[in-house]
């Protein structure tokens, strides 16, 4: 079982008290920690849901598009529903878009390798990895990161746009992107 200790010092820094039922010699902890059990937020974030079983659902919510030269807001949601064979749908909807049936398939899960496949011939790797579904893909003249991240009840979105260019080169051949966009939403379970 998992639980959390309220002020939990180590054994070692406990203060401790001789026991006159014992040897002079050994010492016992004075008093045990208290047991507080967990919130159901902190199992989820300790166990974790299993993906993408544990992330099954319609989510709702609103993203804010920033970009030069202003910030925007829109609805957004993503359905996610198992289909067999280990897929599942991933089916993303801007309100005021049509919705874009994608889907999650499973290349090598135990690597935590995933494609999404946007039912147009476009396909998209992607990797879950700690808690967080990532991909990274190129689209004209933008290089685009995508990160979904379950924390407790909530399923968390940012999609990051860069411009392929670099804006400066540096020593050692590190280069540097400008951005273009950021996308960030936090979406609820309906």
């Amino acid at each position: 079982m998992i639980g959390l200790v309220s002020s939990a010092p180590s054994l070692a820094r406990l203060p401790l008290q001789a026991s006159s039922e014992r040897s002079p010699d050994r010492f016992v902890p004075s008093s045990p920690p208290e047991f507080v059990p967990p919130t159901r937020a902190q199992l989820l974030k300790a166990v974790g849901s299993p993906f993408p079983q544990g992330w099954v659902g319609r989510w709702v919510g609103e993203m804010s598009v920033t970009g030069v030269p202003g910030t925007d807001r829109v609805g957004v949601d993503l359905d996610i529903q198992p289909r067999g064979q280990g897929r599942y749908s991933w089916s993303l909807r801007y309100h005021g878009q049509p919705e874009r049936p994608y889907e999650l398939v499973p290349v090598d899960p135990s690597r935590g390798h995933y494609l999404v496949d946007e039912k147009n011939g476009i396909l998209i790797d992607s990797y879950y990895q700690d808690g967080v579904l990532t991909s990274q893909f190129e689209v004209g003249r933008s290089r685009i990161t995508a990160r979904y991240e379950l924390e407790g009840e909530q399923l968390k979105l940012e999609m990051q746009s860069f411009g392929k260019d670099p804006v400066r080169e540096s020593a050692h051949g590190v280069k540097a992107f400008p951005l273009g966009s950021l996308q960030r939403a936090t979406l609820r379970r309906h």
